[in-house]
C-alpha cells in the first residue's frame, strides 16, 4: 500500500506512540474522507488504541506542547493543531450534545469507537502504510455518494442533522431512508441547540457547498425546514423549489467563476434568503458575524435593482453605494442566480469602466472640506455631507476641483 502523505509531525508522534506501545494508531474523521475523496486536508485527528491518557501525555510532552482539551472526552492536542484521542464509550443521559455519560477504553476496537461517529463516512480510519479501517462501509457510500448514519448512536446529538445537510452540499450526496428516519426521531432537540452552533453548520453549506441544493434537500426529507421559519415560509408560499434551484444556478456560477471562501457564503446566503421577508432575522437569531448580516443584508434587498431601474451611470453609482459592504461583483452573482433569463452583462461591463465592480465611488468631500466655509463638526456638517454625497453619486460632480466648486455654490 502507499504510504499517505503526511507532516513529519505527525509522523514523529506515531512512532513515538507505537515505541510506548501503542496496539494501533489511524487517522480517523474527516482527513480519511478528504484522503479518498482526493481532496488535500490538514485536519489530523489521531485515534490511539492501546495507551491510556497518561501514558500518551508522558510520552509526547517531551517533544510537543501538550494542551487538555478536556479529560472527560479523553482528547489531547498537540502544538494547539493536531487532536490525539482515546477511544470512548458514550451514554445518551440527558437532552442535548451535552448530555453524556464519557468513559474512555484504549481497548475498545475500532468497530466500537467508530460506532458512536455520526455518518459511514466519517467513520473510516487510516494507517500511515495506506491501509484503512472500515467497519461501516464508509468507502463504497462515498462511492456511491450516500449518506448513511453509522448506527443509532446518530440520535445522540441532533445538531448530526445539520452536518449531514452541510455534507451532502459539499460532497454531492444524497441522506439514505433509514437516517432521514433518524433525523426526524431527534426534530424535537432542536431547541437546545445553540445559535452559534447552527450558524457553523449553515456557514460551512455556504462556504463550501458544491451542492446546496442537496443539503436543502436533507432539510426538507427530514422535516427540518420547519425548525427555520425563514425558510418555512417560503415552502408554505410555494417558491421553495425555485429558492433551492436559484441555489442550485449560484453555486454553478461561482464554481465557473472560480469564486470561493467568504464570497462564496455570502452569495449563497443571499440568494436562499432573496424572497424571505426576514432575512436578516435568519442570520441574527443564529449568531452571525456582523460582517455577514451587513453584507447579506443589502445583496437581498436589492437582488432585483436592475430589474426596477435603468441602466445609467447614475443608477450604478448609486447601487454601488447602498450594496456595501457588499460589492457589484457579489450582485451580479445573485442577479445571475435568480433571474438567468433577465440577466445581462451590461451592467457588470459599465460597472468595471466605471470602476465600481468592489466598491462604491471614493467620497470626494469630507469634513475639512466644509471647515473652510465655517461650517463646524455636527449636525449640520452631517446634512451638508450627506447631500454632497447624493450629489455626487447623481453625478452633480465627478472629481474633487467639480467637487469644490458644487460645494462653494452650496455654500454661497
Amino acid at each position: 500500500m502507499a504510504s499517505i502523505p503526511v507532516s513529519s509531525k505527525i509522523r514523529k508522534i506515531v512512532r513515538l506512540l507505537s515505541a510506548a506501545g501503542a496496539k494501533d494508531i489511524l487517522l480517523v474523521g474527516g482527513f480519511a474522507r478528504d484522503y479518498l475523496l482526493g481532496i488535500s486536508s490538514k485536519d489530523y485527528d489521531l485515534e490511539v488504541y492501546g495507551l491510556d491518557y497518561r501514558q500518551i501525555r508522558e510520552t509526547l510532552a517531551p517533544f510537543f506542547y501538550i494542551n487538555q482539551v478536556g479529560k472527560s472526552f479523553s482528547v489531547l492536542k498537540v502544538d494547539s493543531t493536531i487532536d490525539i484521542a482515546i477511544p470512548r464509550r458514550e451514554s445518551k443521559i440527558g437532552m442535548g450534545h451535552k448530555g453524556f455519560d464519557v468513559i474512555s477504553d484504549p481497548n475498545m476496537t475500532f468497530e466500537e469507537a467508530a460506532a458512536r461517529r455520526d455518518f459511514t463516512i466519517n467513520a473510516i480510519g487510516m494507517r500511515l502504510d495506506g491501509t484503512f479501517c472500515d467497519p461501516y462501509g464508509g468507502q463504497a457510500d462515498l462511492e456511491k455518494r450516500i449518506l448513511r448514519a453509522t448506527t443509532h448512536a446518530f440520535c445522540e446529538d441532533p445538531l448530526r442533522v445539520l452536518r449531514g445537510m452541510q455534507m451532502a452540499a459539499r460532497f454531492g450526496m444524497t441522506m439514505e431512508t433509514r437516517t432521514v428516519g433518524f433525523c426526524q426521531e431527534v426534530k424535537p432537540e432542536f431547541a437546545t441547540l445553540s445559535a452559534e452552533r447552527l450558524y457553523t453548520e449553515w456557514w460551512k453549506w455556504a462556504e463550501k457547498g458544491c451542492w446546496p441544493e442537496k443539503g436543502l434537500e436533507v432539510l426538507r426529507q427530514s422535516g427540518w425546514v420547519e425548525c427555520f421559519p425563514a425558510l418555512w415560509g417560503l415552502t408554505l408560499a410555494g417558491k421553495w423549489d425555485e429558492t433551492v434551484s436559484a441555489c442550485s444556478r449560484a453555486a454553478e456560477n461561482l464554481e465557473r467563476g472560480k469564486i470561493s471562501g467568504k464570497n462564496h457564503g455570502l452569495v449563497l446566503l443571499a440568494v436562499l434568503l432573496h424572497q424571505v421577508s426576514e432575512a436578516v432575522s435568519f442570520l441574527t437569531e443564529m449568531k452571525s458575524p456582523q460582517w455577514v448580516v451587513e453584507s447579506v443584508e443589502p445583496l437581498v434587498k436589492y437582488h432585483d435593482y436592475a430589474l426596477q431601474n435603468p441602466l445609467t451611470e447614475k443608477a450604478l453609482r448609486h447601487l454601488a453605494e447602498n450594496l456595501a459592504p457588499a460589492s457589484m461583483g457579489l450582485w451580479e452573482e445573485v442577479w445571475k442566480a435568480i433571474y438567468p433569463e433577465k440577466y445581462h452583462s451590461g451592467w457588470i461591463s459599465l460597472a468595471r469602466r466605471m470602476g465600481l465592480t468592489e466598491r462604491p465611488p471614493e467620497v470626494l468631500l469630507r469634513g475639512k472640506d466644509l471647515l473652510q466655509y465655517g461650517i463646524q463638526p455636527g449636525p449640520e456638517m452631517g446634512k451638508i455631507l450627506k447631500k454632497a454625497r447624493q450629489a455626487q453619486l447623481d453625478g452633480e460632480f465627478e472629481d474633487y476641483p467639480s467637487a469644490l466648486a458644487w460645494l462653494e455654490r452650496f455654500c454661497c
